[in-house]
């Protein structure tokens, strides 16, 4: 698959015009198998709407004065809808939020698989280039140890 363009309504594959793929909220859904797709302008009411559903909201969120300064993702978004978020996240009841690291945590403990293989793939890999490095420096060793004492 080659490199996309974004037009306003469509993604057309470059060097490829006749190829055109969906770029609309029932596209992304399907291409990503999500049970919903929204504007990101629905995120603060969106998440007005959600919060209040669950006892228990699993979050981290930078402190108010680094959260400008750091890469968090919320930073991209656009002025007004990030402080709408902004406020959305901070009306949370500290009761109800939650440490979200921890759960990752023990989440990324967990290797399916697919995972397991390509931990494996890597691995070997990273053996065979030490390896050869290794033969690489024994060979270089050995031949300057000759050239040394030949004299």
């Amino acid at each position: 698959m080659g490199r996309c363009e974004v037009s306003t309504l469509h993604l057309h594959q470059v060097g490829n015009p006749n190829t055109i793929c969906s770029t609309s909220y029932s596209a992304a859904k399907k291409i990503f198998h999500a049970d919903d797709a929204l504007s990101i302008n629905n995120l603060p009411s969106h998440l007005k709407c959600l919060l209040p559903q669950f006892s228990d909201v699993y979050i981290d969120l930078p402190n108010k004065s680094s959260r400008r300064k750091s890469n968090w993702l919320l930073n991209y978004l656009p002025g007004s809808l990030l402080s709408d978020t902004d406020s959305v996240l901070d009306s949370l009841f500290s009761s109800s939020r939650k440490p979200l690291a921890p759960q990752l945590g023990r989440l990324r403990s967990i290797k399916s698989a697919a995972e397991q293989a390509v931990m494996r793939k890597a691995a070997d890999i990273s053996a065979q280039a030490h390896t050869k490095v290794s033969q690489v420096w024994f060979f270089h060793a050995m031949w300057s140890w000759k050239i040394l004492f030949r004299q």
